[in-house]
């Protein structure tokens, strides 16, 4: 009897350690899954908040003129650099979404806002931007505006719809409105 509580207290203890083992297995694929979640709910999160952040700055301006085709903004320079200091223009598509203020780094990272957002932070899909190679009154032969083409339509992504004739020949007005010196 006594080999026997022996040998079944040893038993025990080899099932106890294969049962914490197969829980410690079973635990690991779900510890991961929950922290893939979390970082795709912080990625949506981030998403969402800065396409708010982009309609709430273009519910603060105000069009001069309500004709779909004529329809033009009046922006608030004082109110953009309140948001951020690197804005100095803004580029609109009247009957397109892309309406966007455009940022030019004073430091010449140049690439900055390929991945910065609209209030600094570190994120995509980043901002309308220029490189600082051209000057912020357009008087440059070329300037180059750089922006994601986003697949859902959003920064750059409707530019593609130019590839189609009829849209072209009914979205031809690109304005670009310039802080007053």
């Amino acid at each position: 009897m006594y080999e026997y509580t022996v040998g079944a207290i040893v038993l025990r203890k080899i099932r106890l350690n294969e049962y914490k083992k197969l829980k410690r297995k079973k635990l690991i694929p779900v510890i991961i899954i929950a922290i893939f979640l979390v970082v795709v709910g912080i990625i949506i999160g981030h998403r969402l908040y800065e396409n708010n952040r982009y309609e709430d700055i273009l519910s603060q301006m105000e069009y001069i003129d309500n004709d779909s085709q004529n329809k033009r903004l009046l922006i608030d320079f004082s109110y953009l650099s309140k948001i951020n200091s690197d804005i100095y223009s803004w580029i609109d598509i009247p009957g397109s979404s892309i309406s966007y203020p455009v940022l030019q780094r004073e430091d010449g990272d140049d690439e900055y806002y390929l991945n910065h957002n609209l209030d600094k932070t570190l994120g995509y899909p980043g901002v309308i931007y220029s490189h600082s190679v051209n000057k912020k009154d357009y008087s440059d032969r070329v300037t180059i505006l750089y922006g994601h083409n986003m697949r859902n339509g959003s920064m750059f992504g409707e530019l593609q719809r130019y590839k189609d004739t009829e849209y072209f020949d009914s979205h031809q007005d690109i304005y670009i409105y310039k802080r007053r010196s």
